[in-house]
């Protein structure tokens, strides 16, 4: 998992709004995507077992902080550098992934949920 596929991802599920009153602004804000967000996504889902997988994105998100947003578990988690080969190369070109691996582990399960179509 990525960096690019974890922006791709939030942008999937994002409710995207326009502030009223904000005409100077071309672009809309991405708001916080939340626990609640996600499993009301989940239900236009229809392979797998549904309560089986709304159980187990819950206890994922726990592990994370169930108040916080997908957006702040990223930020709180932050990026790093995935060297597999040659991890202690200075020079390592390799993919940049969040360090939490309970947000690796929740983005993993959320890109399989909902892939890039």
């Amino acid at each position: 998992m990525t960096k690019d596929q974890v922006t791709s991802l939030i942008e999937r599920l994002a409710e995207k709004q326009y502030h009223p009153g904000d005409h100077l602004k071309t672009q809309p804000q991405i708001m916080p995507i939340l626990l609640g967000d996600v499993l009301e996504r989940m239900l236009e889902i229809k392979k797998g077992d549904p309560r089986g997988m709304r159980i187990l994105l819950t206890g994922m998100w726990g592990e994370c902080g169930f108040k916080k947003s997908l957006q702040q578990i990223i930020s709180e988690s932050g990026w790093e550098l995935d060297c597999k080969y040659w991890p202690c190369d200075p020079l390592c070109k390799g993919e940049e992934r969040l360090k939490d691996e309970n947000a690796r582990a929740l983005f993993d399960f959320l890109l399989n949920l909902f892939p890039n179509e």
